[in-house]
């Protein structure tokens, strides 16, 4: 009875609350998710601890109420924890129910925390490795925006008023400066079609295999991809091995968690040619994208019986080489960018001094 209630007075709170509710930021669910898992280690029910994490993180209270009702519902707590994406995403359903019926959850809970901090890091690099370019870009912008509305309009009637031939690159600058002034909302037009076509462009990236093929074979991030979806899938596979699924289960449920579409449907065919009566070893071979030193790797692992730690330790290898290729186009990134804020900056100066040296030219 005292569930019951304590329930409907948390259900109620949840329906007035969740208009507001806002999405966890992956660091506070890293946390949750480790808090949860220590106190069930330490005998603890999952409503009990769900309780007593709710009164750590009051920001995330509305969404660890909805779990704790879902549970007092009789859902399942795979089922309640990955509801919607709310907490852990619907790719750990299995393989926290499992774990949940081998008596394991706390260690599967410690392991997908692990997962989400992994992603979360990697994520963190590449933002991080962006703020330096962004920042030149936004200066050089601003930079430009500023000689067209404020030194261009002061230099222009000089110009006229000597009525010289003006170079052609000065011509731009005029033209350049009266387009923004007289054209502004056009440009915003273009600038907000551009943001549109980069959001279907990346929308098609993700749900048509033609396009996620190409993106696959761009020079600069073609490595990045198949580093990343190389490491999420090993992951998977030895998580889900360790949990008690069989190997083609496991390479299924990986292959399904990828989210390179291109990369999810050749990974897909594995599970196939296992269950034929293939070894993973030679499954693996006939991918072109499998190096020959993970499969040298694997073949021992095979032969050996250690697949579960072996493919652990091919993804912490496959993380180490994205951050190392992460950092390596870092580098080829910022020198090409400075080298061309610099020619923006020049080409400007130019437009500016070539006129005037004419001028003086004419006076002398």
């Amino acid at each position: 009875m005292w569930k019951i209630r304590k329930f409907r007075k948390r259900r109620e709170k949840g329906l007035l609350e969740i208009f507001k509710s806002k999405k966890i930021r992956d660091s506070e669910k890293i946390a949750i998710i480790r808090q949860i898992s220590s106190l069930i280690k330490s005998g603890i029910s999952v409503p009990e601890a769900l309780t007593i994490t709710t009164e750590s993180f009051k920001n995330s209270n509305v969404i660890l109420n909805q779990i704790y009702n879902n549970i007092i519902l009789g859902k399942n707590i795979s089922e309640s924890f990955t509801e919607k994406d709310i907490l852990i995403s619907r790719k750990w359903k299995d393989f926290l129910y499992t774990s949940e019926l081998s008596g394991s959850l706390s260690s599967a809970m410690d392991a997908i925390a692990s997962d989400i901090e992994r992603v979360n890091f990697i994520k963190n690099k590449i933002l991080s490795a962006s703020y330096y370019p962004v920042f030149i870009s936004l200066m050089a912008l601003g930079a430009v925006i500023f000689i067209l509305y404020y030194v261009v309009p002061i230099i222009v009637p000089i110009f006229e008023g000597m009525k010289i031939s003006l170079p052609l690159i000065t011509k731009i600058l005029i033209f350049m400066n009266k387009s923004l002034i007289n054209y502004w909302y056009i440009l915003l037009l273009i600038l907000a079609f551009l943001i549109v076509i980069i959001i279907k462009i990346k929308t098609l990236i993700k749900n048509t295999e033609w396009f996620s093929e190409k993106t696959n074979k761009l020079f600069i991030i073609k490595d990045l991809i198949l580093s990343y979806s190389l490491s999420n899938y090993y992951k998977i596979i030895s998580l889900m091995i360790s949990a008690g699924y069989s190997l083609p289960d496991s390479c299924r449920y990986a292959s399904e968690s990828c989210q390179n579409l291109w990369y999810k449907n050749r990974l897909s065919v594995i599970t196939d040619k296992l269950k034929s009566g293939q070894s993973f070893l030679n499954s693996l071979r006939e991918l072109d994208f499998i190096s020959n030193i993970d499969l040298g790797i694997i073949g021992v692992a095979e032969r050996i019986g250690s697949i579960e730690e072996t493919l652990r330790e091919l993804s912490l290898k496959h993380d180490k080489n994205l951050d190392i290729k992460i950092n390596k186009i870092i580098s080829i990134i910022e020198p090409v960018l400075l080298l061309l804020v610099a020619s923006l900056i020049m080409c400007m100066a130019m437009a500016v001094l070539l006129p005037m040296y004419k001028i003086m030219n004419s006076i002398h």
